[in-house]
C-alpha cells in the first residue's frame, strides 16, 4: 500500500510539472518571425522574440487566452497586419503546430516548425 501511495504521488508531481507541448521557440514562416511560447503565471502565451516585419513589435504578445482541450487548444491570435485579435485553433505535433485561424465565417491554416 506504502507503495501504490507514493506511486500516485510521484505520478501527480510528474503531471503538474511536465511542460505544455506548445511552450517553445517556433518559426512562424513569414518575415522570419519567431515567436516564443512559454508558461507564466500559470497561463500560455506567445511573444514575439525577434521578426523583420516592420509592424511587429519584438516582445509584445501575440498568443493569449490558450485553453487546452484534448488534443488541441484554442485561445486569440494577434494579427501586427491587421491589427486584430483572432480565434485560433491549435494542434501541436512534435515539431509543428498546426493554427487554424478563424475570422467571421472564413479561416486560415498557418504552420509553425520549432525551432527549439
Amino acid at each position: 500500500m506504502k507503495y501504490l501511495v507514493i506511486f500516485v504521488f510521484s505520478m501527480v508531481i510528474q503531471t503538474s510539472f511536465a511542460q505544455s507541448p506548445l511552450t517553445g521557440i517556433w518559426d512562424t514562416g513569414n518575415e522570419n518571425t519567431q515567436v516564443e511560447v512559454i508558461e507564466e503565471k500559470g497561463k500560455v502565451i506567445g511573444k514575439i522574440l525577434s521578426s523583420d516585419y516592420s509592424k511587429a513589435v519584438v516582445g509584445s504578445l501575440v498568443l493569449k487566452d490558450l485553453k487546452r482541450s484534448k488534443d488541441s487548444w484554442t485561445g486569440q491570435i494577434y494579427s501586427a497586419k491587421r491589427g486584430k485579435w483572432y480565434d485560433v485553433q491549435i494542434v501541436p505535433h512534435s515539431r509543428l503546430l498546426e493554427l487554424e485561424i478563424s475570422v467571421g465565417i472564413f479561416s486560415k491554416s498557418v504552420e509553425w516548425r520549432k525551432i527549439r
